[in-house]
């Protein structure tokens, strides 16, 4: 067990990330880490650094707690599942064809070309 733990701890970049570091790493969004820790969750792994305003994650204990409470397995039921596909991609606007009084070039001369017709 002592082995594993060890590996563990050798396994993560850094001993400590700060929190943006740490969202990176573990693949969640800033927002999401702010919205757990303003609805009063208590993250373990998570230490204030005296005499300044940064917070540190201690990597382990900070995986640890989100694996066994935040992570859940995929199912047909989630959300990500059950969403309606889109059937077009296009957003709304106009594209740059629809644009009036914009002329397009039939062709346009080749460097050499406009070379050869200065000479």
């Amino acid at each position: 067990m002592l082995g594993m733990a060890n590996r563990l701890i050798n396994s993560y970049p850094q001993k400590y990330f700060l929190i943006p570091e740490a969202c990176r790493h573990f693949g969640l969004k800033l927002r999401t880490f702010k919205a757990w820790r303003d609805g009063g969750l208590d993250i373990p792994g998570l230490h204030k650094v005296k005499g300044s305003n940064y917070y540190v994650i201690e990597p382990v204990e900070f995986h640890k707690w989100l694996v066994e409470t935040r992570l859940e397995p995929a199912k047909q039921t989630n959300k990500f599942h059950s969403r309606k596909p889109r059937l077009s991609s296009h957003k709304g606007g106009k594209s740059r064809d629809d644009v009036k009084g914009v002329v397009r070039p039939l062709s346009t001369p080749t460097t050499n070309q406009t070379l050869d017709q200065r000479i």
